[in-house]
């Protein structure tokens, strides 16, 4: 569920930024591919934790 909301809500504050502003952000596009970062680095950054937990003595 976390990542899920990491997408939503990264997506929209970039598209917000895109609003305000920000001329490369301005397309769904773009703010969709910050926010699939987000989502991929929040869900890599959590399993390599859990990773680092179960190796690591």
């Amino acid at each position: 569920m976390a990542p899920l909301i990491t997408l939503v809500a990264v997506t929209l504050l970039l598209r917000l930024a895109g609003a305000a502003g920000m001329s490369g952000l301005r397309s769904w596009h773009m703010s969709l591919r910050g926010g699939l970062a987000a989502m991929f680095f929040l869900t890599g950054a959590s399993h390599s934790r859990q990773c680092a937990r179960t190796l690591l003595p």
